[in-house]
């Protein structure tokens, strides 16, 4: 598909008439990837939604998960969250689809298939299961948001994370340290943890800056002198310099004052 057939795609969702049918066209004739500015998913969600709620949790799954954004999923799904069409349930679950261990999935009646693609089916009104994929970055958003609304606990969410392959791990680990300020402190404890247990040096540096802030930083700085990324190792030193710079100046300041 080239890019002419690209733009005539995004017309066409535009063109839909109906937010059932967007859904399918999202559906079943992906926009694929071309021109992708973030705005045009959020346009349509606007045109479709602003007046009639209706079925917007799977359009805005939809439209996060398609794969002419996925380069802007993160963006677009902060500017729809910020429309204000999704009330707070409507988010909560949008967050929960995303959050995994499995890839959402949307649900359409078998009589979308015929609809779209003239093909006969047994039970029109029979359930189909369709699989998104997220991005990590939705997953990051999930994990924080589902955390700060106590959707999951910290190891509830944790555990998820072991599930998933290593890049959406760290995403929601690091969705995990996003929440910290929202969280009692053994579950800040635990994401922290996690994030030091992973293999992602700088999820390891946020996790390390985190326990210095709040009040461990002999502990974090003597766990980054060892680490095997050279930038943790790098703030472990910056971090030392800067302890010897205060030592010298208390010893100028104490020398001054005899």
């Amino acid at each position: 598909m080239d890019h002419r057939d690209e733009d005539a795609l995004l017309a066409e969702l535009r063109a839909a008439g109906r937010a059932e049918r967007l859904q399918q066209l999202l559906l079943f004739r992906s926009p694929g990837r071309g021109p992708n500015h973030p705005d045009d998913p959020v346009a349509l969600f606007r045109h479709y939604h602003e007046s009639d709620p209706t079925g917007a949790v799977d359009t805005a799954l939809l439209l996060v998960t398609a794969e002419r954004w996925d380069r802007h999923a993160r963006r677009v799904l902060a500017e729809i969250e910020a429309c204000g069409i999704l009330d707070d349930p409507d988010l909560d679950r949008l967050a929960r689809k995303l959050l995994g261990p499995d890839d959402p999935d949307i649900v359409f009646p078998a009589r979308w298939l015929t609809e779209h693609f003239g093909e006969v089916m047994p039970d029109p009104d029979a359930s189909v299961r369709s699989k998104r994929r997220p991005r990590p970055p939705l997953r990051r958003w999930a994990a924080d948001r589902c955390l700060r609304r106590q959707v999951v606990t910290a190891g509830q969410a944790l555990r998820i994370a072991r599930r998933l392959s290593d890049s959406h791990r760290w995403a929601l680990i690091d969705g995990g340290l996003d929440a910290a300020d929202a969280l009692a402190e053994r579950d800040v404890a635990c994401c922290i943890d996690a994030a030091l247990s992973s293999g992602k040096g700088p999820l390891r540096l946020r996790a390390l800056r985190l326990l210095a802030a709040r009040g461990q930083r002999e502990r974090a700085v003597e766990r980054a002198r060892a680490d095997g990324d050279a930038k943790v190792r790098a703030w472990a030193r910056q971090q030392d310099q800067q302890d010897q710079g205060a030592e010298s100046d208390t010893q100028r300041g104490a020398g001054g004052s005899r």
